[in-house]
């Protein structure tokens, strides 16, 4: 699909940022423990990776979910680096023509 290495390279990128923003929210839904010996390195990995993403968004959404348990900002965050990548590949292919 892609012919472009950075292309190749930032679907890499976007996918193991992903899998890290996957990791993050399961472990907030079972509550790993950052000194767990098995899972804590990668949780806490996964937490200083995704956070400098991720604190601007809550930011913005702390007003309108404050009352819910729910945390939207890395759905939001996923929608957003999807929309990037879509952006980014159909500039390349415009250059490609």
């Amino acid at each position: 699909m892609f012919t472009y290495p950075v292309l190749i390279a930032a679907r890499y990128a976007l996918w193991a940022f992903e899998l890290l923003l996957l990791v993050r929210v399961i472990a907030s839904w079972v509550r790993v423990s950052p000194y767990d010996r098995r899972w804590g390195p990668v949780v806490s990995l996964a937490e200083r990776v995704t956070d400098p993403l991720l604190e601007p968004i809550r930011r913005v959404l702390d007003p309108y979910q404050r009352g819910t348990r729910i945390d939207f900002s890395p759905m939001v965050l996923w929608m957003i680096l999807e929309l990037a990548f879509r952006l980014l590949t159909n500039m390349f292919r415009g250059l490609a023509r």
